[in-house]
């Protein structure tokens, strides 16, 4: 990969350690806004769709179900683990008509290869520090006319959960081995418009969605901080730093759930749509 390709040193550690949490309660609403986007998208059956670090397959999977046997969607990801994972899912719904390949998304770039009526990405695209670069590359694979639909977070994204996180964090002393912690990386209309306009994609339309998950526990809380936006930090941490962090995380965790011992978070996003002319 170029460097202009590269994610985000801080997202840039395998996912292969952490896909099974994306099969818990914790981790559920990607599927809610995984479904969402491919409804905004407006995909119709016998579409051919490309879904771009497609991960445990949470928009890929609905994309399968509303294109039907008639259609065919492909799943690209870098790592094994989570491929692995979407695979198990297609085929518990026996989705025979979407596979999965370990590609990473730079190779797109030279736009060779099967085009594709729509081009999705779930949360990714703002990975690169350059988020026109991953954006091209899939342009360059739909054919004229197709669809691109891809979502970033919104404004507020996992709060109170991140602010908590980083409160505790900043109280706690830490090696120099252990990164700081990263806010999610969130979107506004102006800077996106700009953004497809730039890479070719004219008359885009961007729709907020709002949505709450709750977390019924605290285990649920930290399943979602070491796999969203604080796992680097968190596998950073010596095994003696790491209990004590999780010790202090649990009680400042217990001051703001609710009475049930839970906590809702925001995870609202923005859902971007565009056309290639043609």
């Amino acid at each position: 990969m170029s460097p202009e390709n590269e994610p985000r040193h801080h997202f840039m550690a395998p996912y292969d350690g952490v896909a099974d949490d994306y099969a818990s309660d914790s981790l559920s609403f990607f599927n809610v806004l995984g479904e969402q986007l491919v409804e905004m998208v407006g995909i119709s059956p016998g579409d051919t769709v490309l879904d771009v670090a497609c991960g445990a397959g949470a928009v890929t999977l609905p994309a399968a179900r509303r294109v039907g046997p008639s259609g065919r969607v492909i799943g690209i990801d870098i790592s094994e683990g989570m491929l692995r994972h979407a695979q198990r899912r297609a085929a518990v719904e026996n989705l025979d008509h979407v596979s999965f390949r370990q590609t990473d998304v730079g190779e797109l770039k030279s736009g060779e290869g099967p085009h594709f009526d729509v081009g999705l990405c779930g949360f990714a695209i703002h990975l690169f520090d350059d988020r026109s670069v991953p954006l091209r590359n899939l342009a360059a694979r739909l054919r004229p006319g197709g669809k691109v639909g891809w979502s970033i977070w919104g404004e507020n994204a996992l709060q109170p959960g991140m602010a908590l996180f980083r409160s505790v964090f900043t109280g706690t002393p830490m090696p120099d081995s252990v990164p700081d912690t990263g806010d999610l990386e969130s979107g506004d209309h102006n800077h996106l418009e700009t953004l497809m306009a730039t890479v070719g994609f004219p008359g885009v339309s961007i729709k907020p969605f709002q949505h709450n998950h709750r977390l019924p526990t605290f285990d649920d809380y930290w399943t979602l901080m070491s796999t969203c936006g604080q796992r680097a930090a968190i596998e950073n941490m010596p095994q003696e730093v790491r209990d004590r962090f999780r010790a202090e995380l649990f009680k400042a965790f217990k001051e703001i759930s609710d009475e049930d011992g839970g906590l809702s978070i925001d995870v609202s996003c923005l859902m971007v749509v565009g056309k290639v002319p043609g």
